[in-house]
């Protein structure tokens, strides 16, 4: 469970986190089950990533990969100073399905040049606790290819990298970091993640799949109520309460500004502009949205 403590006059959110044994005992297989995904889309960064796709032969492609990445001498052809996440993500997806991409090209992964800003965005409509949020994020890749129904879930992955685990140490560091994979993946609706586990050197040395939904039990069963680890309902219910608060705290028009400070338990809201919109939202924008706002309702399809 969370607590809340709130100064409204101050616009604070203080919170903190209850005893291990007050946790809410919820099981977060039944909010995962009530949380509705109401339509999710895609676009590219650029016209490739259009067809952007994650193989069913990744773990093919990347064993093939990792063979190549070595000489002779065992030393790293590639070159570990790029960021070891783009050069992954470039070695793990093609640009059209398997059975649609030529053998030269798979075999000659290793040599592309990383490119960042090839993504899909996927938009979700979605509900925390009172509040609807519509999403927006970075995706990496399709598992097999968009669907051709309008609407119909789609099979995001997302590619991530990590240390190779060599200790338990090593291992609570990456339960950890699971956190933020997980609430990224969970909140736009991507089911799988795929984990490169890399060694000092920058050389992939494991793969491991990830279903999304499984990760706070994963995570809960290795821990139990030991102090240091995350509780996946901790999280839903600590971000319904601070939305409900925001929507609260926010009523007047401008710009306002969420800022916590480092170790700090609060989090401030204030307004830095008492009108306008700051510049994140275009002009062109806001005209859309008043003439949509003045148009009269069009009237319902005469087929239906």
């Amino acid at each position: 469970m969370t607590q809340i403590q709130t100064n409204m006059d101050a616009r604070r959110f203080r919170f903190a986190i209850l005893s291990a044994d007050s946790r809410d005992k919820a099981s977060l297989k039944k909010i995962t089950s009530t949380r509705r995904l109401q339509g999710q889309h895609s676009s590219p960064g650029k016209a490739r990533s259009l067809r952007r796709s994650c193989s069913s032969g990744v773990r093919h492609l990347l064993k093939h990969v990792h063979k190549h990445m070595h000489q002779g001498n065992g030393a790293a052809v590639t070159n570990v100073t790029h960021p070891v996440g783009y050069k992954f993500e470039t070695l793990s997806t093609l640009p059209a399905p398997w059975g649609e991409t030529s053998r030269d090209y798979i075999e000659n992964r290793v040599n592309e040049v990383v490119n960042n800003k090839e993504q899909y965005c996927s938009v979700v409509r979605t509900g925390l606790g009172k509040t609807i949020i519509c999403l927006g994020g970075e995706v990496d890749a399709i598992w097999d290819s968009k669907p051709a129904t309008p609407g119909a879930p789609i099979n995001w992955v997302e590619l991530k990298t990590s240390a190779e685990i060599r200790s338990d140490r090593d291992m609570d560091n990456f339960e950890r970091k699971l956190m933020k994979f997980w609430i990224q993946s969970f909140l736009l609706g991507v089911p799988k993640i795929i984990v490169g586990f890399r060694s000092r050197d920058g050389i992939l040395v494991k793969l491991q799949e990830l279903e999304t939904g499984a990760i706070p039990n994963s995570v809960a069963r290795r821990w139990g109520l030991a102090a240091g680890g995350w509780d996946g309902n901790v999280c839903i219910n600590f971000a319904s309460a601070f939305l409900d608060w925001l929507r609260q705290t926010i009523t007047d028009e401008g710009v306002w500004r969420i800022r916590r400070k480092p170790r700090s338990p609060d989090i401030e809201v204030f307004q830095v502009e008492e009108v306008g919109h700051g510049s994140i939202i275009t002009d062109e924008f806001m005209n859309w949205r008043i003439k949509l706002s003045l148009s009269p309702p069009k009237p319902p399809d005469a087929t239906e």
